[in-house]
C-alpha cells in the first residue's frame, strides 16, 4: 500500500438488533449506524416492525416473499432528511444494493434472515451489538444425513441454511467411524487443501458428536462446504447450529 492510500474504515454500527416477531414479521430494535457510504447517520429511537406482506419501507423491496430464501435486512433513510422518508427497514434478496422506495437514498445492511418452506420467517436468535452478529437456530436444520463420501471431497449445499456469502458457521456433527483413526475432513468449497479441518475417531465403531467451526466457499454461487470420510463404512450427519455475520 502506497503512503497516500487509505484503508476504508469499518462501518460504525451499534444496536439495531433484529428479532423474530411472527411468521410474517421481524423487528429492528433501537440503535444507530452510518450508511453504507459512511456519510450519513441513521438512528432508530423506537422499535421498527418489518412485514413480509408489504412492499416498500418496513417491508420487502420488490415482489413477494419466497420460500427457503435468505434476505438481507437493511436500514434505509434519506440523506436530505425528507419527512416522507423516515428511517425504516427493508428486506431484499440483493445483498449489496436493495431496490429503494421513493424518497429514500441511503442504506446499510444490518443483518440477514431466512424463510422456511412455507415462506415463514424461521425462528432464530441474534446476538451481538456491533458489526459482528451471531445467529443461532432454534430448530437446527439438517444439512447432511448419514453421508458416506470417500476418496474425493464432495460439496454440501447449505442454500436455505446459510447466506450466499463466505461466512463462518458452527455445525453440530455426529460421526461414526468404522475403524480407529478414521476421520471426517472438511474444507470450504473451492479450496484445494487435501486435509482441511479434521475430526478423528480414537476407536472402531465409535460415535463422536460435538461442534466444528467452518467457513463456507461461494465459488459456485451458493454456500458450500466440502467433506470426505476415511471409509465408506463411516457415517457423518451435520446440523447447522449458528452462523456469524460480519457487517
Amino acid at each position: 500500500m502506497s503512503s497516500n492510500e487509505q484503508l476504508t474504515p469499518p462501518v460504525q454500527l451499534y444496536g439495531l438488533p433484529i428479532a423474530w416477531g411472527s411468521n410474517t414479521t421481524l423487528t429492528v430494535g433501537t440503535g444507530n449506524t452510518l450508511d453504507a457510504l459512511q456519510n450519513n447517520n441513521m438512528t432508530v429511537s423506537s422499535t421498527i416492525t418489518i412485514n413480509s406482506a408489504v412492499n416498500g419501507a418496513n417491508g420487502l423491496d420488490t415482489g413477494t416473499i419466497a420460500a427457503s430464501t435468505f434476505y438481507a435486512v437493511y436500514l434505509i433513510g434519506s440523506s436530505l432528511l425528507n419527512p416522507r422518508a423516515p428511517t425504516a427497514a427493508l428486506l431484499s434478496t440483493n445483498y449489496t444494493t436493495p431496490t429503494m422506495p421513493q424518497y429514500y437514498d441511503i442504506y446499510i445492511r444490518i443483518g440477514f434472515w431466512v424463510t422456511d418452506s412455507m415462506s415463514h420467517f424461521v425462528l432464530m436468535t441474534q446476538f451481538g451489538t456491533g458489526r459482528q452478529r451471531t445467529y443461532i437456530y432454534d430448530t437446527l436444520p439438517q444439512a447432511l444425513n448419514a453421508g458416506t463420501q470417500t476418496s474425493t471431497f464432495a460439496a454440501i449445499d447449505f442454500t436455505g441454511f446459510l447466506p450466499i456469502a463466505a461466512i463462518q458457521t458452527t455445525l453440530n456433527y455426529f460421526f461414526t467411524a468404522n475403524s480407529a483413526g478414521d476421520a471426517a475432513l472438511f474444507r470450504p468449497t473451492g479450496s484445494t487443501s487435501s486435509v482441511g479441518t479434521t475430526i478423528s475417531s480414537p476407536a472402531a465403531s465409535h460415535a463422536l458428536d460435538g461442534q466444528v467451526i467452518l467457513f463456507t466457499g461461494v465459488a459456485s454461487g451458493k454456500p458450500e462446504i466440502d467433506y470426505k470420510l476415511s471409509s465408506g463404512s463411516d457415517s457423518l450427519s451435520l446440523y447447522v447450529y449458528s452462523f456469524l455475520d460480519n457487517i
